[in-house]
């Protein structure tokens, strides 16, 4: 008996230590590819840190189910969800790169056994957004030091790459002359740092409600404001715009049910204060992304429009089986145009157009139903659905919940939360 619980308590804790690192990128890269003379990061293979610790806590999670004689029920939603990783494997029998696609479908089970632990493990779900908000403070404080500094330290044991507004490849802001560097936190770019903080916010404010009494509103409090001011620093244009759009809702909802949270107010209205502040003081860099009136905004919608144009040359030829998962890129090259310099080779900035064109129409239908049945259904967590209609919408503009390892992973974490649990 006692064996049980401190493996259950083990296995508890290890998983909220898990979420909570989960923005740190520390790994091992095996095997380097590149393309036409540069590192390809869509082509390389990399063991995280994090995964290890998955891979530790799934074996845990096996015995401790085998002691308890537990046998977890199976959903529709879990039967769509293994669908989409099964159909994924199958994908990489005609994939451009059987390689990469058995990589990436790696990955991809390993967001998959994430979810599995945080739906079926013995896991608190309230401590797993404390530990979301947690690391979310973490990642704004670093955000805010590295936009304040206008530097970042790099560290091989933190997976953090050093980094300088002046240097070329890196992401700023151009306002005249002036080159600001946008805030990465721990993370590879500052729009997977803003899809990690916008979480974080709606958790915070989800435990607001929760928040009784004074150390714990002074820690959501603390953690609601670095994590706002570090989502600024991001100068992530469509993560303000789905913020907004969070704080219209939230005010609404708690105007129509007459919600009584005088803290959940107070919480938004320091946000607001907070982000009016520093928007006056850096009004310049704030001003010239809101306006889009960079040199380097331009080069971005342009690019963004190429990439969408480029997405439907690839479907019109793989639409029905697609090119294979984490092949996209590959076909870019391969198919369309093998002469543009590495970085030219991203891809499509859609989440929904990017699964269609790896994995075909049965992909995406599978991908939409298991969306579709989390948020229109009845059951589930509220803040999780919130969080997942949101990280869907940023999905709309950018790539990396599908093509990227934090990105997977923070997916699947999030639909944990927007699922009942049992």
């Amino acid at each position: 008996m006692l064996l049980k619980l401190k493996l259950s308590k083990i296995l508890e804790w290890g998983i909220y230590l898990l979420v909570f690192l989960l923005p740190w990128q520390t790994r091992w890269m095996y095997q380097l590819a590149s393309l036409n003379s540069g590192y390809w990061e869509y082509g390389s293979n990399s063991l995280y840190g994090t995964q290890i610790l998955l891979y530790l806590l799934v074996v845990l999670f096996f015995i401790y189910l085998k002691k308890n004689k537990i046998r977890p029920q199976k959903t529709v939603l879990d039967w769509l969800l293994v669908g989409l990783v099964v159909w994924s494997l199958l994908a990489s029998a005609w994939a451009l790169d059987w390689n990469i696609a058995i990589y990436h479908w790696v990955i991809l089970v390993s967001g998959f056994l994430l979810y599995f632990l945080l739906r079926h493990g013995p896991v608190n779900r309230m401590k797993v957004m404390i530990s979301l908000v947690a690391a979310g403070a973490v990642q704004g404080g670093l955000a805010l030091y590295q936009f304040l500094s206008q530097g970042i330290v790099g560290s091989k044991w933190l997976g953090l790459a050093s980094q300088s507004a002046q240097d070329l490849g890196v992401l700023v802001v151009e306002y005249g002359d002036q080159r600001w560097l946008r805030a990465y936190g721990s993370l590879p770019h500052p729009n997977m740092l803003a899809a990690f903080l916008l979480v974080g916010l709606i958790c915070a404010l989800g435990l607001s409600f929760l928040a009784h009494n004074r150390w714990q509103r002074l820690l959501v409090t603390g953690s609601w404001l670095l994590m706002l001011g570090g989502l600024l620093f991001t100068f992530s244009r469509v993560a303000w715009l789905v913020l907004g759009m969070s704080y219209v809702v939230c005010g609404m909802w708690l105007l129509v049910k007459r919600v009584r949270s005088i803290f959940t107010w107070q919480l938004l209205m320091a946000g607001a204060v907070l982000v009016v502040l520093l928007s006056a003081i850096f009004w310049q860099p704030i001003s010239s992304r809101v306006l889009s009136q960079g040199r380097l905004d331009s080069q971005s919608y342009q690019s963004h429009v190429d990439l969408t144009a480029q997405s439907f040359t690839v479907l019109k030829s793989h639409w029905l089986s697609g090119v294979g998962l984490g092949n996209y890129t590959v076909a870019a090259y391969r198919e369309l145009d093998s002469s543009r310099p590495v970085w030219a080779y991203q891809p499509v900035h859609n989440v929904f157009l990017l699964v269609w064109a790896e994995l075909g129409i049965v992909g995406l239908a599978l991908y939409v139903l298991g969306m579709g049945y989390v948020v229109c259904g009845r059951r589930g967590g509220l803040v999780g659905k919130v969080a997942l209609i949101a990280l869907l919408l940023l999905g709309l503009f950018d790539h990396f919940l599908w093509s990227l390892y934090f990105g997977v992973m923070l997916w699947w974490v999030v639909m944990s939360l927007a699922v009942p649990q049992e």
